[in-house]
């Protein structure tokens, strides 16, 4: 694929479910293609152009990523985002509405959620935008970690104990 002259060309290539996906997304015409097992269809027909599994459109992308899981592909611009689902073969738009700023990437948690700083705080969506929940304040720039089963989740946030300092917190995401 022949894209428009530009500084900014985002791509990333993963594995989902035995077969590879290959995303580029073209900044200035603001569109995002997703190709899938793009090497094994140049090489059944060397001479013709693969054809995109799907073609989003989100002005302004400033972010590219895959999930850990390698099933869903989204573009960020700002509180906007494209998403492609390779599972279920269909894209999703949303907008979360947060206040962003140009440095408030979103970041995948797990498979299917991902979090993002917005006002200092930590806020936690599904992958289609739904369940938007704010799990914790934190320093801008630290993100979140979690333990490998997400029963725990450590930011870096202002101290309870010693005013005007910051410390790191545990917080449980499991309530017995």
């Amino acid at each position: 694929r022949e894209l428009p002259r530009s500084d900014i060309h985002m791509l990333d290539v993963a594995r989902f479910d035995s077969r590879w996906y290959m995303v580029v997304v073209s900044a200035v015409e603001g569109r995002t293609y997703v190709f899938r097992d793009p090497e094994n269809l140049i090489k059944r027909e060397p001479t013709k152009k693969p054809a995109p599994v799907a073609a989003m459109k989100l002005d302004n992308p400033k972010n590219l990523s895959f999930s850990t899981n390698s099933r869903f592909v989204v573009v960020q611009s700002g509180s906007a985002f494209a998403v492609y689902d390779s599972e279920d073969t269909r894209q999703l738009r949303f907008d979360t509405k947060l206040k962003t700023s140009a440095t408030d990437i979103a970041t995948w948690m797990d498979g299917h959620r991902m979090t993002i700083l917005s006002e200092g705080k930590l806020r936690v969506f599904d992958f289609d935008g739904n369940n938007l929940q704010i799990l914790n304040t934190v320093e801008g720039g630290y993100g979140a970690y979690f333990d490998k089963d997400y029963k725990a989740m450590f930011t870096i946030g202002q101290s309870t104990s010693a005013s005007g300092k910051i410390a790191l917190q545990r917080t449980e995401l499991r309530v017995n």
